[in-house]
């Protein structure tokens, strides 16, 4: 959860509003999860 606070506020810092932050984090967070699971589906 910290990591999504620094990216939000990193994100704010841009200009972006807190809520098209936390959504663009929430992607990011769920596309990086999605490519660590095939990775460890290939592992298997």
């Amino acid at each position: 959860n910290i990591k999504k606070m620094l990216l939000i506020k990193e994100l704010l810092e841009e200009g972006y509003t807190l809520d098209a932050s936390a959504k663009k984090v929430n992607k990011r967070i769920e596309l990086i999860e999605n490519m660590l699971n095939k990775f460890k589906n290939i592992r298997e």
